[in-house]
Formats: C-alpha cells, sequence, structure tokens
C-alpha cells in the first residue's frame, strides 16, 4: 500500500468558523475542523498535531491528530515536577467522501494490542507522520517525541502497528538531534530514498540524511540545517518543519510551525537535490495574542506551538495550511473580597514560615536520583537525561519513597488552603484549523 495523501474539499459544514485575530496576507481566515458534529478538541492537555492519511485504505482522506496524554508513563511515576506522559494519536474516519468528508472518531492508533504513545513532556506531543520507511509496500508511522528520539511503528497493513523502535544512525546509536522533536519522511536530496527532516524546539531544522537504499534505510545523525530567525528570540526558529513546494517553483520550500504560534515560509533558492535556505523567512501567520491571557470561552483564532501540515484543501490548485496547536485560557470563576484576600496573604505568609523552618529533607532524594540517572545511561545508551531521571525515582529504595511521601503529604497539608481561594480555573485544549490560500 502506497502512502495516500489527497487533496480535497472540505465544506464549511464540517467546520468552525472562527473571528481571527492574526496577521496573514496570503490565507483566509481559519475555521476548525469537526467530527462527530462537533469541533474536534484534543482535550487530553492539547497539542494537536494534523494528519491526512487513508488510514482504513478505502480511498478516503481520514484524519489522523497527535496529542500531549495525561497519563504517567509506568518509568516515570514518581519524579516531582514535569514528567514523561503517554502522547497519542486519535483517528477518525472519513464516512463521507473526498469532496465532503464526514469525520467520526473511531478510537486510538493501537501497536501490539495496546495504544500507541510517545513520551511526552512539556512542549510537544505525539506528532504522526506517514510514509513506507522500509520499502515494503506497506505505510509506517513516524514521530517525534520530547526526549528527542525518532518514533518508528511498523506498519502492518490495514491500520496496525508493530510496537515502536528507535530509528537509529549507521553505527546503531538512537537519532536524536535534541528536546522536544517532530519529525517528517521526505527525499531532501533527491535521490529516491527517504530521508528525516526534523524540527527541533529552540533550535530549528535538522537534517539525517539516508545514505542506504529504499527498501533498507541508513541514517546519518542528525545534523543542523542553517535558517535564519524571524525575529528577535529562540523562539523565532521553526520547532516543526514540513517540506512543500509552496510558491510552485518546482523546488520544495519548508513551511514551519513555531513556539509562539506563528507559520513561517523559507523559499528553497537552490536547486534540486542541492536545495538552500539561507534566505529570510516569509511570515505566513502571525499570531498577535497574548497566550497567556486567553479568556475561557473567546473566540480567538489557534494557540501556540502550532503543528502543520500541508496540502491542496480545496483542490484549486494552491497549497492551503492544516493547523494543530496548543489552546490554554482561563476561566474566572470568582473574585476574591478584600476580607479573604487578607485573610489568603497571612496564611501564605504563616506556611511560609513553616516551610522555612523545616529542614532541608528534598535534597537527598535528588541527589539519590541524579546519581541513579547517571548509572542507568551508563547501562543504556539508548536512555535520555529525560527518562533516566524518571526511572530513577522509580528505582528509590522504599524506604526512601516512604519519606518522601511523606514529606509531600505534609507540604500539601500546609498550602491546602488556597484551594479555598480558587478564583481561575485553567483549560488545555487543542484544535484542528484550516487556513486556504487566497
Amino acid at each position: 500500500m502506497k502512502m495516500k495523501i489527497f487533496t480535497t474539499a472540505l465544506l464549511l459544514s464540517v467546520a468552525s468558523l472562527c473571528v481571527a485575530q492574526v496577521e496573514t496576507t496570503v490565507l483566509e481566515q481559519p475555521f476548525r475542523l469537526k467530527a462527530d458534529g462537533k469541533v474536534i478538541d484534543v482535550k487530553e492537555v492539547g497539542h494537536a498535531a494534523p494528519c491526512l492519511y487513508d488510514y482504513n485504505n478505502d480511498g478516503k482522506l481520514d484524519l489522523l491528530v497527535g496529542y500531549f496524554g495525561k497519563e504517567r508513563l509506568a518509568s516515570d511515576q514518581v519524579r516531582p515536577g514535569h514528567c514523561l506522559t503517554e502522547g497519542g494519536c486519535n483517528i477518525y474516519l472519513n464516512k463521507g467522501t473526498n469532496e465532503k468528508p464526514e469525520y467520526t472518531y473511531t478510537g486510538k492508533v493501537q501497536t501490539g494490542g495496546s495504544m500507541a504513545y510517545v513520551p511526552c513532556d512539556c512542549c510537544v506531543g505525539f506528532v504522526p507522520h506517514v510514509a513506507d520507511l522500509d520499502g515494503d509496500g506497506i505505510d509506517d508511522l513516524l514521530s517525534g517525541s520530547f526526549p528527542g528520539q525518532a518514533y518508528f511503528f511498523k506498519g502492518l497493513g490495514t491500520g496496525m502497528y508493530e510496537p515502536f523502535e528507535f530509528l537509529r544512525d549507521k553505527d546503531g546509536k538512537a537519532l536524536n538531534p535534541g528536546h522536544t522533536t517532530t519529525i517528517v519522511p521526505f527525499d531532501w536530496d533527491a535521490d529516491g530514498d527517504l530521508d528525516l527532516v526534523w524540527g527541533v524546539r529552540f533550535e530549528g531544522v535538522f537534517l539525517s540524511k539516508n545514505e542506504g537504499m529504499p527498501n533498507k534505510p541508513s541514517f546519518l545523525a542528525p545534523v543542523k540545517i542553517e535558517t535564519k530567525k524571524y525575529g528577535e528570540g529562540h523562539e523565532k526558529l521553526s520547532s516543526n518543519t514540513v517540506p512543500a513546494d509552496w510558491d510552485g517553483d518546482g523546488l520544495f520550500d519548508l513551511i514551519c510551525g513555531t513556539e509562539m504560534g506563528d507559520v513561517i515560509f523559507y523559499k528553497n533558492t537552490g536547486k534540486k537535490g542541492q536545495p538552500d535556505f539561507s534566505s529570510q523567512p516569509e511570515i505566513l501567520i502571525h499570531n498577535k495574542q497574548n497566550h497567556s491571557n486567553v479568556k475561557f470561552g473567546d473566540n480567538r483564532p489557534h494557540g501556540y506551538r502550532t503543528k502543520v501540515f500541508v496540502y491542496d484543501y480545496n483542490r484549486d490548485g494552491k497549497l492551503d495550511l492544516l493547523v494543530g496547536d496548543i489552546y490554554s485560557s482561563k476561566e474566572v470563576i470568582r473574585k476574591l473580597t478584600p476580607k479573604e484576600m487578607l485573610e489568603k496573604k497571612q496564611k501564605e505568609e504563616k506556611a511560609m514560615a513553616e516551610f522555612q523552618k523545616a529542614p532541608d529533607t528534598v535534597g537527598k532524594y535528588y541527589e539519590y536520583a541524579a546519581k541513579e540517572a547517571k548509572k542507568l545511561m551508563a547501562e543504556n545508551p539508548d536512555l535520555t537525561d529525560t527518562e533516566a531521571s524518571g526511572l530513577a525515582w522509580n528505582n528509590m529504595p522504599e524506604e526512601m519513597l516512604k519519606a518522601y511521601q511523606a514529606y509531600t503529604d505534609e507540604s500539601m497539608k500546609l498550602w491546602s488552603f488556597n484551594d479555598e481561594y480558587q478564583t481561575e480555573k485553567l483549560h488545555s485544549q487543542g484544535f484542528v484549523w484550516v487556513y486556504l490560500r487566497k
């Protein structure tokens, strides 16, 4: 089965129009896709990442949407603060036609009888892309991850996949250009096989060239492709990179989502087999909203950490954009009275005084975890520091774990009064937006 990426014209009846508050000169106002009559909302902590693909091989374009999961990995159950979770991929089968699709949620991508997942933390979820990477005639599924490795799910046909393997370089080392990665298989150098194009948060674009054959890939370690920032700050670089011929000149360009919610375009000024992306990027979508100050229920444009999928959406001969996001908003529950504000301040001062009098009992747990993580990484070169840290806390002796749990329980009691003064509720969502080309 060859990869089926169809162009299609989805009607506004399967989408929700939104008044955009973004700057764009080449795209129409966006609207959100629907499934089962409702706007698709990846509520698992957002980070929606769309991919169009004929999942059930019936000739109709379906929709895959990756997300950031809530469930903690078994290997990272104890560590405080940030932790690794199971990011999965939802399936929305097309029960309509390619001209008038009707999406319906039909479950999650499975591997070996359980949910296919990649480790998530902080800033990226499962970002699916599909291609026949090993040349056996069956499409495979790939995703980057927060620790950075490329997760490869070998296709078995009819929507089933083998458990993941890491994609490795020719020396057997797991490919990994850094934390928070996305990955797209694409023939970068026009030699007939699929290379790997990476997006890395705060770092930009990386490439793993394939020096093997179409049926036997052999990848080189990721190398950074120099690209210019489109503004001040390290967040003004691509964090999600998709090759596509945006300007129709016969050379693939780079369409990139960014941390702040913008979408940018790097024109290829090179030639076939020798691309060049040294020119200044063009901003296709400038997301102006303050993402930390969105009120729940506001009719705003897409959120931040954009994940893009490029295709001719309305079949007019011009490429359009599918944009996934994390959409954070605040719901105001109530306002504190002057009396409540004073009470809260007094309780905070008292709790802080008690907290500062307590001996430093936490340091020994972090010291143990640091040493254990270093040992684990020496034993297993595939482990990143993030993964090893989670395992290290899990491996803590039972006596230490009990003492740490007692400490955290006591701390929670000390600050439990905050529940009485809650004024806001935070929402994390993930939508799929469509921007048509003008």
